[in-house]
């Protein structure tokens, strides 16, 4: 969803709602951060493939791991796991809030 912004012609809010204020945003790429529209970090974690091994590095505390193959979500309770076959998958890194969802896609061999 997206909203619009409503202005003068300074380019100045000219409609609210108590204390709130109508802007442009995007509320899933979007947030409010010290009363301004801010882009919402990347999760700054890393995926490395070892051979069958996969390991997650530096997520932010709280996050929740998952290994997506053939259209199936797993969810994953350590950083590292190791597969029995070869092929591809997506491993997702649901980070806490403000940081956006990782999606790394691989191809294990």
């Amino acid at each position: 969803m997206q909203g619009e912004a409503i202005v003068d012609e300074d380019g100045n809010p000219v409609m609210t709602n108590g204390s709130s204020i109508l802007a442009k945003c995007d509320i899933q790429s979007d947030y409010i951060r010290d009363g301004q529209i801010t882009p919402r970090p990347l999760c700054p974690a890393t995926v490395v493939v070892s051979g069958r091994r996969i390991t997650i590095k530096d997520a932010p505390k709280g996050s929740t791991f998952a290994a997506e193959i053939e259209d199936v979500e797993y969810p994953l309770d350590d950083t590292t796991v190791e597969l029995d076959e070869a092929g591809p998958l997506t491993i997702i890194i649901n980070p806490p809030f403000p940081y956006m969802e990782a999606r790394h896609d691989l191809e294990i061999m």
